[in-house]
């Protein structure tokens, strides 16, 4: 939930301004602009991007979520971390900070 890609969270690139359409080979839609965080980012700009992947963080994986995957045994799980993470943006990168 730290690093978002259309695949991962479709819903978050279903709203506008990100346009959807069918593909028509398949049963998939598919987004014509952005793909990732960097171009979800830079699409929307920094304000309504924080506020948008706020929602996002503070939602998609909960403590309860963890504590139902402790309790089915579950002691390992991979969490992969941006480097952007850590705050070291530059002023003409579009990411966001807050997921910590």
């Amino acid at each position: 939930w730290l690093v978002i890609e259309s695949w991962i969270k479709p819903s978050l690139f279903k709203e506008e301004p990100f346009g959807w359409q069918e593909d028509p080979f398949s049963s998939w839609k598919y987004t014509t602009r952005s793909m990732d965080e960097y171009f979800y980012c830079k699409t929307l700009g920094k304000e309504e991007a924080s506020k948008r992947l706020s929602e996002h963080w503070d939602t998609w994986v909960t403590y309860e979520d963890l504590m139902k995957l402790a309790e089915a045994g579950i002691n390992h799980f991979r969490i992969p971390v941006p480097f952007w993470i850590f705050g070291d943006i530059q002023e003409d990168e579009p990411w966001v900070t807050g997921n910590t």
